[in-house]
């Protein structure tokens, strides 16, 4: 850490655990109808700034970015043993946002999209 100083007098001499959010939400809201065999499901999922890499020498840390995920189920009972399912997963796509910090200005280390997936299927059960 001492060379970071060497490099950038406003570098810390402490930093966070790599991985850790310092929050994360996750919430849920679900629909279950017994009678008319039908489910849904909308899932969400936020997390904070997180320390993602943790540089060598005088190269400052990476963090990710925070961003928000969600994912959305539907299934269809309909006739019989006959089921109908939809799905979405990560609905907003929000990008994967790399960063690196030096000297007070915001730097991007490395950016992608996840890209959405959808899948829709049909399932009998005896």
């Amino acid at each position: 850490m001492i060379s970071r100083l060497v490099y950038d007098s406003t570098a810390s001499n402490t930093r966070e655990l790599q991985g850790q959010s310092p929050y994360i939400i996750n919430a849920a809201l679900l629909y279950d109808s017994f009678d008319s065999k039908t489910t849904a499901t909308l899932l969400l999922n936020v997390f904070g700034r997180r320390l993602s890499e943790v540089m060598r020498g005088g190269m400052p840390d990476v963090y990710e970015k925070p961003r928000m995920m969600v994912d959305f189920t539907f299934s269809q009972g309909i006739f019989g043993g006959l089921n109908f399912k939809f799905s979405a997963k990560n609905i907003i796509d929000e990008k994967v946002s790399k960063v690196i910090e030096y000297k007070g200005l915001e730097y991007i280390f490395r950016e992608h999209s996840m890209g959405r997936s959808f899948s829709v299927g049909l399932s009998y059960k005896i």
